[in-house]
């Protein structure tokens, strides 16, 4: 009797863990699933991310060379100026 009722017990148990086996079984796909999803999606953010990071790059030469001209337009307008002082300098002389 008592063997029986091991028996009985031992099938329990393996029912149990077989239960227990298919269920971590259907979990690791679902997973498996999300790890896919998630890699999908970090891959096209990395490619986002390194798309920005180039139009930035852009934008910033372009910035750099806007800074450059609007020196150059100072320095113009600076000599300009400079020029424009010293005419009215020669007129007031030349007026007396």
């Amino acid at each position: 009797m008592a063997g029986r009722n091991h028996v009985k017990y031992v099938i329990t148990k393996y029912r149990t863990n077989q239960t227990a086996l298919q269920r971590l079984r259907d979990e690791k796909v679902v997973v498996e699933a999300e790890l896919r999803d998630l890699k999908m999606a970090y891959s096209s953010l990395k490619g986002e991310v390194q798309k920005a990071t180039l139009h930035l790059g852009s934008i910033e030469q372009r910035l750099y060379e806007a800074l450059h001209e609007v020196t150059i337009l100072r320095q113009t307008i600076m000599e300009l100026h400079a020029s424009k002082n010293v005419m009215c300098v020669e007129l007031q002389t030349t007026k007396k």
